[in-house]
């Protein structure tokens, strides 16, 4: 309830709820339109905020057994649905030995979490096993996604820095465990995926197991997300920052009076945070976009984007 919010979040969510009333917001590709919204993230009520609470917050996690996901591995579920899939049985069987052999090593480890993954609800559900290798030490392991949408810097402006997470960091047992997973790893290679889903809607795709650690459960969950594809952290520098853009893209409407209010946006999200952070959680067509800034008592505030890539063949 608003009451028991900090005065202070309470306070910003309330200025930005104004700011963003009304307020169109299209990705390229996504003709339905997107829905932008007021967002916050209350400490006191969920927590510490992290890439791994938010998804279970939104119910995009769903506990299961670690066989099934092997299983989906082994069988290539996420890359046979392109169109260009075309691996000989031998391939295949050789794929699936491989798997085999980074089975027996997940197996080895006794603490294990296994998760599906699925923000979109009628699409292909991705999956991660997440295992502690060490005291300070976990791995995520799972395959890369496939994301449709390029978000161009013209529509949210933004700074990506990937974290080096060298092995190092997590002590003898966790490059030990990262010797015997990356030989494996070789072993299995990619599968270059470069096709076309019908009606022109040209795509490219390497699929392959990737892995990284992180010194929590939830670290490594959001520096393997990194990895895959599915997930960009950003700092973020403005939405819609070039007007030329703007005017291009929507010519239909009154865009000087819209992109004031972009404007008023961005420089609320400057003065008021002395960093702000773009979450961006893709996969397939769908487009989780989280634009916050931190205030001193660990409450997020700002903006929540959504939308979808529309196929129109």
């Amino acid at each position: 309830m608003r009451s028991q919010m900090e005065p202070e979040t309470e306070q910003l969510l309330g200025t930005l709820e104004l700011l963003a009333d009304k307020l169109y917001f299209d990705l390229p590709g996504h003709e339905d339109g997107g829905y932008i919204y007021s967002y916050v993230w209350e400490k006191n009520t969920r927590g510490k905020f992290n890439i791994f609470n938010l998804c279970q917050e939104n119910s995009w996690l769903k506990l299961t057994d670690r066989q099934n996901i092997i299983k989906s591995w082994r069988q290539l579920e996420s890359a046979r649905r392109f169109n260009d899939f075309s691996l000989s049985s031998e391939e295949i069987k050789a794929w699936g030995n491989n798997i085999d052999s980074l089975a027996s090593i997940i197996q080895s480890l006794s603490n294990t979490e296994a998760y599906q993954i699925n923000n979109i609800p009628y699409s292909i559900q991705y999956n991660i096993i997440l295992e502690q290798v060490d005291n300070d030490a976990w791995v995520g392991i799972a395959p890369t996604v496939y994301v449709e949408t390029n978000i161009p810097h013209k529509v949210i402006a933004r700074h990506t820095k990937y974290p080096k997470n060298p092995i190092e960091d997590y002590g003898d047992l966790a490059i030990e465990f990262n010797y015997k997973i990356k030989a494996i790893a070789a072993q299995l290679g990619s599968i270059e995926l470069n096709g076309d889903f019908g009606g022109g809607y040209i795509y490219s795709h390497t699929h392959q197991i990737i892995y990284a650690f992180g010194k929590t459960k939830e670290l490594a969950f959001t520096n393997t997300l990194q990895k895959t594809g599915m997930l960009e952290i950003s700092n973020f520098a403005g939405l819609y920052s070039d007007i030329s853009y703007f005017d291009n893209y929507y010519p239909e409407y009154n865009t000087k009076n819209q992109y004031q209010k972009y404007i008023r946006i961005n420089q609320f999200m400057e003065q008021n945070f002395s960093e702000v952070k773009v979450y961006r959680l893709a996969s397939e067509i769908s487009e989780n976009i989280y634009i916050l800034g931190e205030i001193d008592a660990g409450d997020l505030v700002g903006l929540y984007l959504k939308s979808f890539f529309v196929y129109n063949p």
